[in-house]
């Protein structure tokens, strides 16, 4: 895990860190928790761009794996930093 803590976005989500998870054989790798305005943090798949700009991305659609990665990386997180997030 890398802990980022960048500066909110204009809707008041923040990116608190990246990580790369192994699931099932596949790796994903660039993976973000985001804090939202309310507090709540959420483990994301990873997000981003090719070289000519075309979005690509994974998500997390099995709701008790997401809620378990969210749990994980939450536990990394404050032991890397010694922050309680709070992921409900």
């Amino acid at each position: 895990m890398r802990i980022i803590d960048a500066p909110a976005n204009p809707s008041g989500t923040t990116i608190l860190a990246a990580y790369d998870i192994v699931i099932d054989g596949i790796t994903l790798k660039g993976c973000v928790m985001t804090e939202s305005a309310t507090g709540t943090v959420t483990a994301r798949g990873l997000l981003g761009k090719t070289n000519n700009g075309s979005k690509i991305s994974a998500q997390f659609t099995d709701a008790e794996l997401a809620l378990e990665v969210s749990r994980k990386a939450a536990d990394a997180y404050s032991a890397l930093t010694g922050r309680t997030v709070s992921i409900e």
